[in-house]
């Protein structure tokens, strides 16, 4: 017990000290100063009708940068930047901090084949589903198999953020989350736990290749690998050491993620699922044992998310929960659907395009149900301090070493 703690507190000591190294060496940015850099796309840009925009990091900070349409960028590109830089206070307190009119130029001979051939599916299939499908069903289709950040209508996209399930159609870690969580819960009705841990993890594997290999999504499927195969042969505690160990190393490698969303929202909602999914069984509601599982795994990851959300964002719905798990389980048949049709598509297109219209009927569905609760009271916008996040989180962990203590 005692060797155990030493390691923990040791560990814990180190990552402290990279983490603090780190960002006291990091370029302090002034507004106004002129900067010269290189620096790797590491997502694909998000485009609209004049423009396209995406952030790099520089001296440990991230930069908002907006250019021109063309020349488009595309995700792994090696860039160098030179501009000034510009900082703006936005009303949540934050600070952002962007470029003012940079000059741009790719570094050529440095592109990387598995990104190249990952980008050319990418491009492929979203440019198939936007033959066969309506614009706001092919951007949402495109959203749930590639976390690409296609266009809707502002209308729609209003609705996806106030029912809150816009985490379904963006490149997140609590996608993958959720989505992992999903797959096992209606494989293991099929299949036996050894074939159903190795088909979740392909199925993780598989969209971390359609997503374009984007670094969010691929810290995001080693955690929910590890996590999901280690808590489906109920090894709890190996689950917990697996995420703990894959968070450290990831935060040693590059510990500028511990600010990044995208590994906070992955780490705690896969935290969630392992420690409060096994208590939420619902033993007390007559419905279905897959839609509880459904609700347990939603409500677990909420739970666990909800101050990083409201920090950062600062909006909730109160009908997040309820749509969620009413729209969940479309999902993994959506990603099953457009993955496999966008596969056969790259190879024959009409069959390709024959397999995606069958996602139809589950858009419409999926439509139905934002739209609906969308339209009802119950959204609200709430800035959270870091003060308040930090004693819900107190709070939560006093609850669950409570509630676990040995009887």
């Amino acid at each position: 017990m005692y060797r155990l703690t030493f390691i923990i507190f040791f560990l814990l000591t180190a990552l402290f000290i990279r983490i603090f190294t780190f960002y006291s060496e990091s370029t302090s940015l002034e507004n106004g100063q002129e900067v010269d850099f290189k620096s790797r796309l590491q997502s694909s840009p998000k485009t609209s009708a004049r423009s396209q925009t995406f952030s790099v990091t520089y001296g440990g900070q991230r930069i908002f940068i907006a250019t021109d349409l063309f020349p488009e960028y595309s995700y792994g590109q090696q860039l160098h930047i030179s501009g000034v830089i510009q900082k703006k206070k936005l009303k949540d307190s934050h600070v952002l901090t962007s470029l003012s009119h940079p000059k741009i130029e790719v570094v050529k001979g440095e592109s990387n084949p598995l990104m190249t051939l990952a980008l050319t599916i990418r491009d492929r299939t979203t440019i198939l589903f936007k033959q066969t499908l309506p614009y706001n069903y092919a951007s949402l289709l495109s959203g749930i198999v590639l976390g690409a950040k296609e266009q809707f209508s502002k209308e729609f996209e209003q609705d996806l953020k106030s029912s809150g399930v816009m985490h379904v159609v963006a490149a997140s870690g609590m996608n993958v989350t959720l989505i992992g969580a999903m797959l096992m819960n209606v494989l293991t009705v099929m299949l036996r736990r050894q074939y159903a841990i190795l088909a979740t993890i392909g199925g993780i594997i598989f969209y971390c290749v359609m997503a374009g290999l984007e670094p969010s999504i691929v810290r995001a499927s080693i955690m929910g690998s590890i996590a999901f195969s280690a808590q489906i042969l109920g090894k709890q505690t190996i689950s917990l050491f697996s995420l703990a160990i894959t968070g450290f190393l990831m935060l040693i490698y590059d510990p500028s993620q511990v600010s990044d969303i995208g590994f906070q929202l992955s780490f705690m909602a896969t935290l969630g699922i392992i420690l409060l999914s096994p208590m939420l069984n619902f033993k007390f509601l007559s419905i279905p044992k897959t839609i509880k599982q459904d609700l347990s795994t939603t409500l677990s990851a909420q739970i666990a998310t909800l101050p990083i959300l409201l920090f950062n964002f600062g909006t909730y719905s109160l009908w997040s929960i309820l749509v969620n798990v009413f729209v969940l389980w479309t999902v993994p048949i959506l990603m099953v659907i457009g993955g496999f049709g966008a596969l056969l598509g790259i190879l024959f297109e009409p069959f390709g395009r024959l397999i995606i219209l069958l996602a139809y009927p589950l858009l419409l569905y999926f439509e139905y149900i934002i739209r609906f609760f969308s339209q009802l009271p119950g959204q609200f916008e709430i800035l959270l301090p870091w003060e308040l996040m930090a004693g819900y989180y107190a709070v939560f962990f006093f609850v669950l070493l409570y509630l676990k203590r040995p009887k």
